[in-house]
């Protein structure tokens, strides 16, 4: 809850409400009193001063450069005054507490039982256990006796605690240690989990004793994980409404401990193995145990409380750092982040170097300054190598273990002061599915320790070694496994519960994650390696030689087609959790991931495609496609043999979307043997666009209209050598009717014998020129500058410079980034569904895509995988505010390190300058896309957060209907791309003469534009261009107003409105508003044979 208060200066420890008064210091745990599970239902008292949150600390972080002046140290007072909690008020819970102490204190001895007696007693008093009892019998004792004693501990008594934002879930919280008598416990308890079953029982007397006493009025009860670790519950008090008013009321958690003397330190160091079967070492569970040790709770507080009495900014810090952590802690290992994080702060004050050699020069400079302090901190973690052994600065008279040997092999290593202490054990590696609950039960319970988080680094240590490089990070997302569970016996909860879903997340090394090979070792060189290796993968492991001539055991993945080579990852995961951890793969359900979410919206319908290709372009891939284009360009320079041409061709450049990696659906060989059986609605066939250049010559006319008729000649040529040599199965001349005829207006099309088509323009470099001499000319003339010369000059950069340089820039992107070729055919895909695919151009939508790529905050990764690229991308569109600031995207540092080549998209006040296209979206256009893009990210960042993944990812590619005035629906007998359609028709429409092979043939795009021109800005129509059944259209609002009836003749059609009033004088005008039901009706006269029939919105749905 959020408490307004002012900032308390920090000072040293502040003095223990339980005691005489004596100063108390903290335990390990300093960010503990925020620990706090999420309860929706406790009530929150607004501040009037706002909340910071870690989205405020990371732009402070940003200030943290020199040119940042004191702005840094500015935030940070202000963060620090505005998040510290009332201590000053701490007089007003000495009552509270004292009370509380001694009825803990008092409470009656129970004689000795045997635990299934304990449990059974409990049952009967209502009180469940916190942590289950083992399920096999054991001789197990136990006692219960009043805490040996009882001390405040945590960030509260250090002042260093922070408030909470309001909403956030946690509660600020006062940490009362209760140390249990030794006597309770035997000399090997520390073994096999007796330690946590008795401690669970004793912590469940408790909650009987507090249960009916006057604190059960006040208080709701309920145990909750420590820190996450099922095998440490706590016990929390959080006042109700009937606790008596109060300007701060916190929660009050009960944390058991056990005096030092009880288990011998050395026989918990991490080389011990103290779980049964004893087969390995178990240095998680063994310091587990120790840090429940009263000597480790006091040896902290006693080094927290030095440091904060000789240093101001180390209490200073560590409230900043508790207010960086998110709100609860998402990643599995993080959740003692904070605690960590305080002792990083320590280590950068006093701490030793790598070495163990003492620091050179002391850090007192930073001493007192906690905006310093806090840089060095975020340095220090930034500069952490991975297998790192680090021992932090002892504790004089600390019992440390011997040697440093005791941590060898445990990985990470920060040792804390006492010496006996990994501060990095508990964060292990982590791993990227959903995995089913019956198999997460299972395997917790197949462990001894029978608790989550075992079983978490189980599965971790082996998708680790499965995956190696192939990962650069992966972590356990562990939102669902924070539990707070009732103390009454009837709701008690196994920490193995059914509805425990895991959920993984994971960072992919783009550079390993997607090779089809895992390499092992040789076993001539390597033998012990190699035999390890064998037997890690058993029979998925083969010798193999190698081109190089090395022989090695390795590991080779099914990989059918370009889509599946981005699941790898995937196949990994899933053989390690069926062969190596028994998961049951039924039905390929133990994985639900977002790999391969979007696989099937980028594939043409199955039905057409065995029809329509020789071999299935998803399988071929685009790597088909630049063979196929390859081998055009050998048979264009085979006609410069004998000197057939005029003219020899010096190159070819390709500008078509399929030749770049980005067109949505991957172009295949058409089968051309019985195509006039093929439906026409699936008889769209793309023309591939590139341009042919030929050798310098003075034998080009200077006219441009005579150039225009000379490349109609040449290609004329080309074609005919090309049927000659039997290169192709048609070639054909086209003209562009709506060009300028002294702007390129001519191409040749043509069917290639290796089953795709190409479209063929021919780039004159010295026409630019006489173009812009033909502008100029006009100017001095008096004329001022011919229109018909600007756009014919403008055309020829846009086609025969812009374009390639933007295809050049796309391209390289791909070779780049390898995930993203799949991000912008998603993109394009969801851009079309939505119906604007015909209102923005295909190479802004590569602009956006790249955006994803090449801006990216500090330190981030670009995306590994399409997926994550395509959620970058609805996250930019979601947060760019156009109408404010361009978006300047460096398109040709891709090619080259330099920046001049930035383009500029989408503003309000600026003119579009991307590289090919100079007309910017409508700001309808630029509104919808932003408003479909955060939609869109919405419920795909809902779904991702539910326990169970059953989105269909279909729901985000569907446009509203209801955001349109009216919907054209198509007749599929018209259309040429029915397998590319979103709704997989399969439609048969054979015409018995056949149709004629047409290359592009899209005569609903081209109605579209047509209807576009007539109509202007009287409609706004839109349509999916990929196989969409239908248009959707938006009326002019303006012209939905009535108005008056003016003389000149209107560019739509009107109606009298028949609700206006009488015409009060011989002067009034009848008021006329926009016939929309004639409007209508003439489009579908216009679209007969197109148009099957029309819903209008408020009619038909």
């Amino acid at each position: 809850m959020a408490i307004e208060t002012k900032h308390k200066k920090t000072s040293t420890a502040a003095k223990d409400p339980l005691t005489d008064g004596s100063p108390s210091i903290p335990n390990q745990d300093t960010g503990s009193q925020n620990q706090d599970v999420s309860d929706p239902k406790a009530p929150t008292k607004a501040a009037t001063k706002p909340t910071y949150t870690e989205t405020d600390l990371d732009d402070m972080i940003a200030a943290c450069s020199p040119a940042s002046g004191v702005t840094f140290p500015l935030q940070v007072s202000s963060l620090l005054e505005s998040t510290s909690l009332p201590h000053n008020k701490s007089l007003e819970l000495v009552d509270l507490l004292g009370t509380l102490r001694s009825h803990l204190l008092s409470i009656p001895t129970i004689e000795k039982t045997s635990l299934e007696d304990s449990r059974k007693r409990l049952q009967t008093l209502g009180i469940g256990l916190p942590f289950e009892d083992p399920k096999e019998t054991v001789q197990w004792s136990f006692t219960f006796k009043a805490p040996q004693d009882i001390k405040v501990v945590g960030s509260w008594i250090m002042q260093t605690g922070v408030k909470l934002a309001k909403g956030k879930g946690r509660f600020n919280c006062i940490d009362l240690m209760v140390e249990m008598p030794g006597d309770i416990l035997q000399e090997k308890d520390y073994l096999s989990n007796r330690y946590f079953h008795k401690r669970a029982h004793y912590l469940a007397y408790l909650a009987v004793s507090l249960s009916s006493s006057s604190f059960a009025g006040h208080f709701d009860m309920s145990y909750v994980n420590l820190h996450n670790d099922a095998s440490k519950p706590i016990l929390l008090l959080k006042p109700n409404g009937a606790m008596p008013s109060a300007n701060f009321r916190p929660s009050i958690r009960l944390i058991p401990s056990y005096p030092s003397t009880v288990f011998s330190p050395a026989r918990l160091s991490p080389t011990r193995a103290n779980l049964k079967p004893p087969q390995k070492p178990t240095p998680r569970y063994n310091q587990s145990v120790l840090l429940d040790s009263t000597s480790i709770h006091f040896a902290h507080l006693s080094y927290f409380s030095e440091l904060g009495t000789n240093h101001s900014a180390f209490c200073k810090n560590m409230s900043i750092d508790e207010t960086s952590l998110p709100d609860p802690p998402l990643i599995f290992g993080y959740e003692r982040f904070g605690w960590l994080i305080s002792f990083l702060v320590a280590h950068v004050l006093v701490g030793e170097d790598e070495n163990g050699k003492k620091r050179a020069q002391p850090m007192s400079s930073v001493g007192s300054d906690a905006t310093v302090l806090f840089r060095q901190v975020i340095e220090w973690i930034a500069k952490w190598k991975s297998n790192s052994l680090v021992r932090m600065r002892p504790i004089d008279g600390s019992s440390a273990f011997v040697d440093e040997g005791e941590f060898a092999g445990t990985g990470d290593v920060l040792i804390d002061p006492t010496g006996q202490i990994n501060l990095l054990a508990n964060i292990p590696s982590g791993a990227l599915q959903l995995l089913s609950p019956r198999d997460t039960k299972r395997i917790c319970q197949d462990l001894e320790g029978k608790h989550t988080n075992e079983a978490l680094f189980a599965i971790s240590e082996i998708i680790n070694k499965a995956c190696g490089d192939r990962l650069s990070g992966f972590g356990f997302l562990i939102n669902d496994l924070q539990h707070t569970r009732s103390i009454e016996g009837g709701s008690n909860a196994s920490t193995t519960a059914d509805n425990v879903t895991l959920k993984l997340g994971v960072i992919l090394n783009p550079a390993q994650a997607f090779n089809v090979i895992t390499h092992g070792h040789s076993p001539d060189t390597s033998p012990i390696e190699a035999a390890a290796f064998r037997e890690f993968w058993g029979d998925k492991c083969d010798l193999r030689r190698f081109q190089d001539g090395t022989i090695e055991e390795c590991v080779s993945w099914e990989v059918s087609d370009p889509l599946e080579r981005l699941k790898i990852v995937q196949q990994i995961i899933r053989w390690v959790l069926s062969k190596k951890l028994g998961f049951a793969d039924q039905k390929e359900q133990v994985i639900s991931d977002f790999i391969g979410t979007f696989d099937n919206l980028i594939v043409e319908h199955p039905h057409y495609v065995e029809k329509i290709y020789e071999k299935d372009p998803k399988c071929l891939g685009f790597t088909n496609v630049i063979k196929a284009f390859n081998e055009f360009v050998k048979d264009l320079k085979e006609l410069n043999k004998d000197d057939f041409l005029p003219l020899s061709i010096t190159s070819v450049q390709p500008t078509s979307e399929h030749l770049r990696y980005s067109s949505v659906f991957i172009p295949g060989p058409r089968k051309m043997k019985g195509y006039r059986y093929q439906a026409d609605a699936s008889k769209y066939i793309p023309g591939m666009t590139c341009q042919v250049k030929f050798e310098s010559s003075g034998k080009w006319p200077e006219d441009l209209e005579a150039i225009q008729k000379i490349k109609a000649a040449l290609l004329a040529k080309i074609s005919e050598g090309m049927i000659r040599n039997k290169h192709v199965i048609k070639s054909e001349i086209v003209f562009d009717p709506d060009a300028l005829p002294i702007s390129d207006n001519v191409a040749l099309e043509v069917l290639h014998s290796t089953g795709y088509a190409f479209v063929l323009s021919i780039c004159y470099e010295r026409e630019e020129m006489l173009q812009a001499k033909a502008v100029a000319d006009s100017k001095s003339a008096g004329e001022g500058e011919s229109p018909m010369a600007l756009e014919a000059l403008a055309t020829f950069r846009k086609k025969f410079i812009k374009l390639r340089k933007h295809h050049d820039a796309i391209a390289a992107l791909q070779t780049r980034f390898p995930s993203f070729s799949y991000t912008v055919r998603i993109i394009k895909r969801w851009i079309a569904s939505h119906l604007l695919s015909s209102q923005i151009s295909t190479e802004m939508v590569e602009l956006l895509a790249s955006a994803v790529y090449l801006i990216l905050e500090k330190d981030q990764l670009p995306p590994a995988t399409g997926s994550t690229g395509f959620l970058r991308f609805l996250k930019l569109i979601k947060e760019w505010k156009w109408r404010e600031k361009p978006l300047l995207i460096p398109l040709q540092s891709s090619i080259e390190e330099d920046l001049d080549g930035t383009d500029w998209l989408w503003t309000n006040t600026k003119p579009h300058l991307n590289t090919v296209n100079q007309i910017r979206p409508h700001r309808i256009v630029a509104d919808r896309i932003q408003t479909l893009a955060s939609a869109s990210l919405s419920a795909i960042e809902s779904n991702l957060n539910q326990p169970t993944s059953n989105f269909d990812v279909q729901t985000i590619f569907k446009s509203p209907a209801e955001d349109y005035d009216f919907h054209l629906v198509l007749n599929v007998a018209a259309m040429t791309r029915i397998q590319q359609s979103l709704q997989l028709q399969v439609y048969e429409n054979v015409d018995p003469l056949g149709l004629a092979i047409e290359i592009g043939d899209d005569p609903i795009s081209e109605f579209v534009k047509e209807l576009q021109r007539l109509h202007g800005d009287t409609i706004m129509f839109f349509y999916d261009t990929l196989g969409g059944t239908s248009i959707a259209g938006i009326f002019n609002p303006l012209l939905l107003v009535p108005k008056t009836m003016k003389t000149h003749n209107h560019d739509y059609l009107t109606k009298p409105v028949s609700d206006q009033p009488a015409k009060t004088s011989a002067s009034s005008k009848a008021l006329v508003v926009m016939d929309t039901d004639a409007t209508l009706a003439s489009i579908k006269m216009i679209g007969t044979g197109i148009i099957h029939h029309i819903l209008q919105k408020g009619v038909d749905y």
